[in-house]
Parts: structure tokens; C-alpha cells; sequence
């Protein structure tokens, strides 16, 4: 990456311009070609990572209270793809998340939790590279 154009959009994405060095075919890209490129950050502390369908609303996700009710969290969305949310504020490693947000759920209502398929719990906060 050479340099940036613009600020963040409201994906927080920006433009960037890269240099490429060795160019598959041997030919230059042309200006606005569409690449796929891979780039690496500096590590983000304490990330929450969740799956997409956990998110209840823009900014929302259901956890248990202490007393197995649901309440409505609000969150700090750092980063989301189609896969994941990546929150830096809202939930802790020992916050309950429901991953099923888009469920038709009442405030205060008690469920009974189970574990997630598939291991996600086990990284729930984390450090990661956006």
C-alpha cells in the first residue's frame, strides 16, 4: 500500500492505492481495476468475536443475565463481515450471548442456554487482525 484516499465511509472502508510489484501476467494495471489483495494490521486487543446472526439490531445483541433473562446489549461494532461481528466494547468473555439474535425474543424473558456447535465460545475475546 502506497497511500489512502479519502476518510472512512460509514462501512469504515476507505480507498487504498497499492503498488504491484509482480503483476501475474506481466502486464500493468490499469487505474480503478478491482483486485483482491490481503492486508495485515497491527493486532486488536480484547475483540470480541461473535457470529453474524447474534447481532439484535444495528447495535444490539441478547445476553443472559445472572439470573438466565434475557437483555438487550448494546455494542461497539469494530468491524463486521458476512461471517462475524467484531465488537470492542459491550460484551466480556464471561458475557452469555445468544448467537440466534434475529429470534423473536422478549426483554426479561428466561431461556434455558445450551453450548454452540462448533467451538465459537472458546474464542469469544480475543485478539485479532482486521
Amino acid at each position: 500500500m502506497v497511500r489512502r484516499e479519502g476518510g472512512l465511509n460509514k462501512n469504515r472502508m476507505m480507498h487504498l492505492i497499492v503498488q504491484v510489484t509482480n503483476a501475474e501476467d506481466g502486464l500493468p494495471l490499469e487505474p480503478g481495476v478491482l483486485v483482491q489483495a490481503e492486508l495485515r494490521g497491527a493486532p486488536t486487543r480484547n475483540v470480541a468475536l461473535l457470529p453474524r446472526a447474534a447481532q439484535a439490531g444495528e447495535k444490539m445483541v441478547w445476553v443472559l443475565d445472572k439470573d438466565k433473562r434475557l437483555r438487550r446489549q448494546s455494542v461497539a461494532v469494530l468491524h463486521h463481515d458476512d461471517d462475524y461481528l467484531y465488537l470492542h466494547d459491550g460484551v466480556t468473555a464471561s458475557s452469555r450471548v445468544v448467537l440466534a439474535g434475529d429470534l423473536q425474543l422478549l426483554e426479561g424473558m428466561r431461556i434455558d442456554p445450551r453450548a454452540p456447535a462448533g467451538g465459537l465460545a472458546d474464542r469469544s475475546v480475543t485478539e485479532t487482525t482486521l
